[in-house]
Formats: C-alpha cells, sequence, structure tokens
C-alpha cells in the first residue's frame, strides 16, 4: 500500500519549482577537488592565472635557456626524500599546461621546511637546469600560497 494513497489530493499538494543559480566554473572546480581530487571541467591554476601572470608555465620550461631563474606554481604533486639521494628532495608542481620537477637540496629544505611539507598550492623561485630532455627547476626560495586566493581574491578570480 503506497504511503501517500489515503490522502487526497488537495492535502497533497504541489511542491514548488525550486530554482538555484548556476554555479560558476570555480565553484564547480572547487567542488570537483574537494570530492574527487581532479577536475574535468578546469585546472585550478588556469583559474588563477590572472593572480599569477608573470610566473612561467610548465610548458614554458622546454623552451628557455639553462641557467635561466625562473618562478613557477602549481599544485603539489609529488614531495619525496629517497635515502640514497643524500638529504635532497624532490618535487613536482603540476599547473595547467604540465609538469614542473623540483630539486631542493638539503639548506633549502632546513630554510623552507614548512612551506615545502604543508603546501597544497606552491610558487618556486630558482635556476632552471636542463641537461637533454630533462629540465628540474633547482629551488632557492619556497613560497606556500596554498591560502593567498580562498578570500581576497575569489570574486576577482570567478573563485565564488
Amino acid at each position: 500500500m503506497p504511503l501517500f494513497e489515503a490522502m487526497g489530493e488537495e492535502e497533497r499538494g504541489e511542491e514548488p519549482a525550486v530554482h538555484l543559480p548556476e554555479p560558476t566554473l570555480g565553484e564547480e572546480v572547487v567542488q570537483d577537488y574537494s570530492h574527487l581530487r581532479l577536475s574535468l571541467k578546469a585546472h585550478p591554476c588556469a583559474l588563477l592565472r590572472p593572480a599569477l601572470a608573470g610566473e612561467t608555465l610548465a610548458e614554458e620550461l622546454l623552451t628557455l635557456p639553462n641557467g635561466a631563474t625562473v618562478t613557477v606554481s602549481g599544485l603539489v604533486l609529488v614531495r619525496q626524500r629517497p635515502g640514497s639521494a643524500r638529504g635532497v628532495v624532490f618535487s613536482t608542481l603540476e599547473d595547467e599546461t604540465g609538469w614542473s620537477n623540483i630539486v631542493i637540496w638539503e639548506d633549502t629544505f632546513k630554510k623552507f621546511r614548512r612551506e615545502i611539507l604543508s603546501a597544497r598550492l606552491m610558487r618556486v623561485t630558482g635556476e632552471l637546469q636542463r641537461q637533454g630532455i630533462v629540465t628540474h627547476v633547482i629551488s632557492k626560495k619556497i613560497e606556500d600560497i596554498s591560502n593567498n586566493y580562498r578570500k581576497t581574491n575569489r570574486n576577482k578570480l570567478n573563485l565564488s
């Protein structure tokens, strides 16, 4: 027996239609990352690119001269400190164009330890090193910029 069969038509009533605003691209990407850790809509760095203007894209690292000073930003994908690397930490950042491989010498790690271990979105300034097709950024300065864009730039960056 259906639950509401005994109720008359007038008692049931009609549910009003609900009209919700369309989410912005930024809201969709934030929701995707909070649930799936990825998004097919856009890369978070693409949404932040206006605020990251002047920084080197991962794809540009392939065309810049060896020894150039660069600043790259991206989502932290990997942090590793192999036992055989004598204290060197390797990290990989991802932006909307690809990956940046970061080399962090032991003295730089000591100086920026908190940023390296806690950042989800990181900015690295350093020297580009290329040998053949292998490209790295030898870090000199590391910043955790994970919280820089939460509140102050939400509307400007179409995140809210």
